[in-house]
């Protein structure tokens, strides 16, 4: 890549927003949680939180405005006097406030694009949800917020006995903080999924294997008329 071109790139760069996409918010922030009510509650955090931010963004950015206008009168009384080494100074001063601007303008413009995707989320939940009720209070519902936690420690464990066999002592401190029906149900959502998602792992890889770990042998016992049998023993 030539000086040029790349210099033309980081300019983009510069004074371009880079946000996430709807894709990106929608499948991996929000669909992340487990239950609905879960989803619409991050939905409300980061919606929250880029509100919050835009706030921020903003007072800073009228603050390094009136800050270029304050250092360009400066610079104005200082050529005046011939303060020429004062002068110099103010301009880096200026300087700052510019990128100061400039990057508050490209933030405002990347919230600003964020808070829309979230916003037609919140629109879209509400089709289904009653969403005012949620945000003033119900979304920390105790019956909602128990079935969720089990829910969530379920596929945490569930994970666990995937990866190593046995639930991690992480996760198994969470489950002990738990009262004994609410340990009993997620041992019992996370052993059914367990076994559930093992099942449905080997019988996949019987289906694949042959024609992938066997190659040319499969097809040669394929064409003579033979039938293939597997040792499930391969699969462990």
């Amino acid at each position: 890549m030539n000086k040029e071109k790349q210099s033309k790139i980081l300019d983009i760069l510069i004074h371009n927003n880079i946000g996430m996409s709807k894709f990106q918010i929608e499948n991996y922030v929000i669909n992340a949680q487990i239950s609905p009510v879960r989803r619409i509650r991050q939905l409300f955090l980061e919606l929250q939180s880029r509100l919050k931010s835009k706030d921020s963004v903003e007072i800073q950015l009228k603050r390094d405005r009136i800050n270029k206008e304050m250092t360009l009168e400066k610079i104005e009384k200082s050529k005046s006097l011939n303060d020429d080494l004062h002068v110099k100074l103010l301009e880096v001063d200026l300087e700052e406030y510019d990128i100061g601007i400039r990057n508050g303008k490209n933030q405002l413009k990347h919230l600003d694009q964020e808070i829309k995707i979230f916003l037609d989320l919140v629109d879209e939940a509400d089709k289904e949800y009653d969403i005012e009720k949620l945000a003033e209070g119900d979304i920390h519902n105790d019956v909602v917020e128990r079935k969720y936690w089990i829910e969530r420690m379920a596929r945490q464990a569930t994970l666990d006995l995937l990866e190593r066999g046995s639930i991690g002592i992480g996760n198994m401190d969470s489950i002990i903080n738990m009262d004994k029906e609410a340990q009993k149900e997620i041992f019992n959502l996370a052993t059914g999924n367990y076994y559930q998602l093992k099942s449905g792992l080997e019988e996949a890889e019987l289906n694949s294997l042959p024609m992938t770990e066997l190659g040319s042998n499969t097809k040669m016992l394929l064409e003579g008329g033979e039938q293939l049998k597997l040792d499930r023993d391969i699969l462990e």
